[in-house]
């Protein structure tokens, strides 16, 4: 065989007419109703060429109730979002509290500290005030020393 002779294909049975591709792939996607993004696919298929819709009633109808099922299910998540989002800011603000509390009473304690110190310290040098010895002119010599 040459460069310029081709050979005749062989006929296949593979061979399919446009129609029946576009019904597999119709089917492939009737199949895939319960995933949102194919329902809502269809559905703006069907809004824009409404004899499909009493053609593919049963699918239609399925289409509808997965849009449906998946805007409820965005609306209660989105609603828990909404709660466990209040819910960190009152935790937030709760531990924030707790914090100033906190330092609030320690700066006491540490007050209450040094004024019981200072009283401690008061008493105690009050009872060495009464023990001493104080002489006068304590820096003069005593005679001892020439």
């Amino acid at each position: 065989m040459t460069n310029f002779q081709t050979r005749k294909q062989p006929a296949s049975g593979n061979f399919t007419r446009p129609g029946q591709l576009d019904e597999k792939h119709l089917a492939d996607m009737i199949r895939k109703l319960n995933d949102p993004v194919t329902a809502r696919i269809f559905l703006s298929v069907v809004y824009d060429y409404p004899e499909l819709e009493m053609r593919f009633l049963g699918s239609y109808l399925q289409a509808l109730e997965t849009v449906k099922r998946s805007q409820i299910q965005y609306a209660k998540a989105r609603a828990l979002g909404l709660i466990c989002a209040k819910l960190c800011i009152k935790s937030a603000q709760c531990a924030n509290w707790l914090c100033r509390l906190t330092f609030k009473l320690f700066v006491q304690l540490r007050e209450w500290n040094r004024s019981a110190q200072l009283k401690k310290s008061r008493v105690t040098q009050a009872a060495n005030d009464e023990n001493v010895i104080y002489l006068p002119h304590a820096s003069k010599a005593t005679g001892t020393n020439n």
